[in-house]
């Protein structure tokens, strides 16, 4: 694939999801899917793509789409917080 159609100039990363639940009733198992989805597939995605990018000795653009809670924090939507947050930490420390 790369070979045909080359390096993205734009990568927009919105890996996403959630589940609507209150924390207390959330298990192991839901809150390492949210954060394995948002946070582990957004940093595979960069990893990748910047190695290939560097390799190819060029730039390129990387948007995310984060949410507000991510540093304010809410109810009900605790693992998609985290994950958010985590993003946000990798994009500030690239």
């Amino acid at each position: 694939l790369e070979a045909e159609l080359q390096l993205p100039h734009i990568v927009i990363n919105n890996a996403a999801g959630n589940f609507i639940s209150p924390s207390e009733r959330l298990s192991p198992n839901a809150f390492f899917t949210i954060v394995d989805t948002v946070l582990n597939g957004s940093a595979y995605v960069t990893l990748d793509l910047a190695k290939r990018m560097l390799a190819a000795e060029r730039g390129g653009v990387f948007l995310y789409t984060t949410t507000t809670y991510a540093s304010t924090g809410s109810g009900f939507v605790l693992p998609s917080g985290c994950a958010k947050a985590g993003i946000e930490c990798m994009i500030k420390s690239l």
